[in-house]
């Protein structure tokens, strides 16, 4: 769990870097009603740590933080690469101080921090401390990003043979760690959007997986989904698809959206019409006819 946000500054005495600092304190302000603390330190000596001991904790100038629930923001490359060997959250804090500074060994850059929300560190943290990003809820469920721990889950869903009848089966499930684990490094990482894991929201039970994908050869991306079968009939596949394609227009600014589904899989048709999306024809896909819907947003 985030709680406290560092900044560590490189020793400059301008009135931009007093700036910097003002917005660091408006910062800790806005994030109070989050829990999470806001702080910088300032000097040329910042890079000196000692590592974590057994509890986690870490030694920092003399400040004792917990490594785990800790993001940083270092705006000089030294110290950044520093923080990065030594296992820290950190991130490159871009100004107009440090824009010859080589900060690319950063996963994340950021700049203009007093107008940022506490979503953009928050996410910035839960990606480098390998969290999944909760994605929405509706009134039932929860979407999150997938862990490699729901690939167990999704064996359970995908077992039963009336889900594979018009998709591809699992892998053998060490495979299937690993895509999971590509997946999570590559495309959440890249595109920032993918399949997501579908939970009831009041249990956590994954029940399925729902989401937005790119599709190699095809101009639109692709809505994707999978309820499992003890839990079809209940509206879960219409709830969260209808959120997902709210968030595809409002979040994610896509125009058009497609959907492909095999000529025998009556109920996705189905459901496909009733959200508004029209047949558009038929590809082919892994050497089978697909019907192509299309959904205008």
């Amino acid at each position: 769990m985030l709680k406290q946000i560092i900044f560590l500054l490189k020793s400059d005495k301008s009135p931009y870097m007093r700036s910097i600092v003002a917005d660091i304190n408006y910062l800790n302000e806005k994030f109070r009603e989050n829990g999470v603390e806001v702080s910088y330190l300032l000097g040329d000596g910042i890079g000196e740590l000692v590592l974590a001991d057994d509890q986690g904790r870490s030694s920092l100038q003399g400040s004792s933080v917990e490594r785990q629930n800790t993001l940083f923001l270092a705006d000089d490359a030294q110290t950044l690469n520093k923080m990065l060997e030594a296992g820290f959250y950190t991130i490159a804090l871009q100004h107009d101080l440090n824009n010859r500074a080589d900060l690319q060994q950063a996963l994340y850059a950021m700049s203009e921090i007093r107008y940022l929300d506490f979503d953009s560190f928050l996410k910035a943290y839960e990606r480098l401390a390998g969290l999944p990003w909760h994605i929405l809820d509706t009134k039932r469920l929860t979407v999150r990003e997938t862990t490699i721990e729901d690939v167990d889950d999704f064996y359970r869903i995908y077992k039963d043979p009336l889900i594979t009848q018009h998709m591809a089966p699992m892998m053998e499930i060490d495979k299937e760690r690993e895509y999971a684990a590509e997946y999570i490094r590559t495309i959440y990482n890249f595109y920032g959007h993918g399949i997501w894991t579908v939970t009831l929201k009041e249990t956590g039970e994954v029940i399925g997986r729902a989401g937005i994908s790119w599709r190699e050869g095809f101009r639109y991306p692709e809505l994707g989904f999978v309820i499992a079968r003890d839990h079809q009939c209940k509206g879960y596949a219409e709830e969260v698809l209808r959120a997902i394609l709210e968030l595809a227009k409002n979040v994610l600014e896509f125009d058009v959206v497609q959907a492909l589904i095999h000529p025998e899989n009556i109920v996705s048709m189905k459901l496909c019409k009733k959200l508004g999306f029209k047949e558009e024809g038929v590809v082919c896909l892994r050497e089978q006819e697909h019907l192509l819907y299309i959904i205008e947003l």
